[in-house]
């Protein structure tokens, strides 16, 4: 099976970083191997490449059988739950060489499902459609049914006809002048490191906390996302050298289903996001509020045009464009040299909110339940938050020593301080 264009290109992004997006589920009692066992192999019968195999080529890659449905999730008898979740999430894993779904099953006085999911087959909400589906299977097998959407980006391209296309090269040259290294960007101290040493930081804001949160973005007149980017930048702020006044910009992922006709939006697994980059200038003000609404006029004003569109011209010739052999070989070698020393913008992605309707099996609920970002690797610092029910989940996947342990987990308790405090 022949690629599409947002394989090859996360073939390249794999350089900077694993691009897995995980899902820890903590269910009400155990759930049956056998057929859990079903219900994987009929989601990898719907769905074949999450069974499948990458293989790059030297103008774009293709996709092989690697395995089969049932040999997808591992079994392990509870001993430590969370250094085990742990220890699953950040075990190096390469699409090249492996199925694009790998799961995880933990057995005793607490119940655990944990899936890990490549980037290639989907983004957030493609693993949360991803999740209900497996949930549908694990009651009926037999009632899904192959999915034969186009995984590529043509679908979304033909939502810009024509002058309209004008619009993302506009979107394009604001977003390359809104990310120039002049000033520096505030982040964490990084430095190289080895790849293999993976960490996660997860930091849970409680049902006080996130009606907090709801009840700000109200009184703000701003989304939920806006509030959190600005305590985000405010946590940042304490990274900050003393004397010095560098810039504050975010990366921030963008699901891009939101330019598809309303009954395409939702219900298929695919990979569809895409960047907005935000410049907010040098000064947070003097309080969340004021950060806040300094961010609401930002994404508003990138809401207007193309929102996350402006990266597809790049991203068109970096996998087509280019030789992707030499496209990949270029990034292994030049990346590390000119990312050294140079402060990259962070990255926030909110990965929406779990349905817990649809995570249900068979009658048996999931009592909690979160979805962690990729593992990225230094000088990038990546930050992700779901949400659950009452229950919002910070995260964030690094590389020791590439970053301090305790320089994130200061940095995710500094978002939930902001929002306790406003």
């Amino acid at each position: 099976m022949k690629s599409v264009l947002v394989d090859d290109i996360f073939h390249l992004l794999q350089v900077f970083g694993d691009f897995q997006i995980g899902l820890a589920m903590r269910t009400a009692g155990p759930l049956d191997r056998e057929r859990l066992r079903k219900a994987l192999s009929a989601l990898s019968g719907a769905l074949p490449v999450l069974t499948m195999a990458f293989v790059p080529g030297r103008r774009r890659g293709r996709w092989k059988p690697h395995a089969a449905g049932d040999e997808l999730v591992a079994v392990e008898l509870l001993r430590d739950g969370a250094a085990q979740v742990q220890d699953f999430f950040t075990r190096p894993v390469n699409p090249c060489t492996g199925p694009q779904i790998k799961g995880l099953l933990l057995e005793g006085d607490v119940n655990y499902l944990c899936l890990n999911v490549s980037h290639f087959v989907a983004d957030a909400a493609g693993v949360r459609e991803l999740a209900y589906l497996l949930c549908r299977a694990y009651r009926s097998p037999d009632a899904i049914k192959p999915e034969h959407h186009d995984r590529g980006l043509d679908i979304l391209l033909h939502q810009f006809p024509g002058r309209k296309k004008l619009g993302i090269l506009r979107r394009t040259i604001e977003d390359i002048g809104s990310q120039l290294p002049f000033p520096p960007a505030v982040t964490l101290p990084g430095k190289r490191s080895n790849r293999f040493d993976r960490r996660y930081v997860i930091r849970q804001i409680g049902p006080d906390s996130t009606a907090r949160l709801t009840a700000l973005a109200a009184a703000y007149q701003a989304t939920v996302n806006d509030v959190l980017m600005a305590a985000f930048i405010r946590s940042l702020a304490i990274f900050v050298p003393p004397g010095r006044r560098p810039a504050f910009r975010l990366v921030v992922t963008a699901d891009l289903r939101r330019h598809l006709p309303p009954g395409l939006q939702a219900g298929q697994v695919r990979n569809l996001s895409g960047w907005v980059f935000a410049d907010l200038g040098r000064d947070t003000g003097e309080n969340l509020e004021a950060t806040c609404r300094r961010v609401s006029a930002r994404m508003d004003r990138n809401k207007a045009s193309c929102l996350g569109m402006g990266m597809i011209p790049l991203v068109w010739l970096a996998g087509r464009g280019l030789p992707q052999a030499a496209a990949r070989a270029c990034l292994e070698k030049l990346a590390p040299k000119v990312l050294q020393g140079l402060a990259v913008p962070p990255s926030f992605t909110n990965m929406g909110r779990l349905d817990p309707q649809a995570l249900m099996f068979d009658g048996r609920p999931v009592e909690e339940a979160y979805l962690l970002p990729p593992v990225v690797h230094a000088p990038i610092l990546g930050v992700g938050v779901s949400r659950y029910r009452d229950t919002m989940t910070l995260s964030s996947g690094f590389n020791v020593p590439g970053f301090s342990a305790d320089d994130v987990t200061a940095l995710l308790d500094g978002i939930a301080a902001e929002i306790h405090a406003a």
